[in-house]
């Protein structure tokens, strides 16, 4: 293994913006290899993308193996990579250039598994949700992901609204979008939990490096613009693959009550998925 960086990335129809995401992390030199992972894409997107990293150096396309799921896909491309340290990137995210960098750097000295997140913003470099997240458990998720949310005093599983720290700071859930770990880590955290197919993967991996004595760091400084929503898939199925990732991640909680737990705040998500997908049906 060498000592640079591979980002892998994983895409299912994802739009324009994918070029975007392979231009910035092929031109930072603390890149060493891109690795994309073309999950199950239709015919005509296969070729297009054949094309697409014909034309630019350090990518590797992998195809052929179909649909599997986030997760897997994940792991497929963190197998056959060539360097010591993973970056994990959405197709939609463009990284800044130096932003790699300052990642590995903000994971010196941490203890082992590690994962460091970077801060995702928008097209006005504001902060997106996500970036920086509690503890989700029965609490933080009744305020963050059901009509409840609403209610004082219930403890919030998202973060971006508190001020931005100066420094690399320990948090205990960061986001999958701009997410890096080590070999070593990687392994010991048995990679992404491939029982989640989309969504929620993130999160489960977090919790899996607190529990073995990792750390878990956010790093302010390392910004990507994340577009999000940008694959052609629709609202519909990615929730309903996020609400599977909700159950499988309490289902999954060795907490006493964690079950009764599950089968008590899933309905609650149901009604809020399902009022979220109207809304934004709605509003087209």
């Amino acid at each position: 293994m060498s000592a640079g960086i591979t980002v892998i990335m994983v895409s299912y129809q994802t739009g324009p913006c994918l070029l975007d995401a392979l231009k910035a992390a092929a031109s930072d030199p603390d890149i060493a290899e891109i690795i994309l992972v073309d999950n199950g894409n239709p015919r005509d997107a296969r070729l297009r993308l054949q094309k697409l990293t014909s034309t630019l150096g350090k990518v590797r396309l992998l195809q052929g193996h179909g649909n599997v799921g986030f997760a897997r896909a994940c792991n497929y491309g963190a197998a056959l990579a060539q360097t010591d340290t993973l970056l994990f990137l959405n197709p939609d995210a463009v990284i800044e250039n130096g932003a790699a960098k300052k990642m590995k750097e903000a994971a010196e000295n941490r203890a082992k598994p590690w994962i460091v997140g970077g801060l995702i913003v928008d097209e006005q470099r504001r902060e997106l949700r996500g970036s920086r997240r509690g503890v989700l458990n029965f609490r933080s998720a009744l305020s963050s992901f059901t009509p409840l949310r609403f209610l004082p005093g219930l403890p919030s599983f998202n973060r971006h609204n508190e001020p931005l720290p100066d420094r690399p700071v320990p948090m205990p859930t960061i986001s999958g979008a701009i997410l890096m770990t080590d070999r070593a880590s990687f392994d010991r955290l048995g990679g992404f939990d491939e029982g989640y197919f989309l969504h929620v993967e993130d999160i489960a991996i977090c919790r899996s490096a607190r529990a073995l004595g990792g750390e878990v760091i956010f790093a302010p400084d390392a910004r990507a613009l994340h577009h999000g929503a940008t694959s052609d898939v629709s609202r519909l199925t990615v929730e309903r693959h996020k609400l599977k990732g909700f159950l499988r991640y309490f289902w999954t909680d060795p907490s006493p009550l964690a079950k009764l737990k599950a089968v008590l705040i899933v309905p609650l998500i149901i009604l809020a998925i399902i009022a979220r997908w109207a809304v934004r049906s709605v509003k087209g």
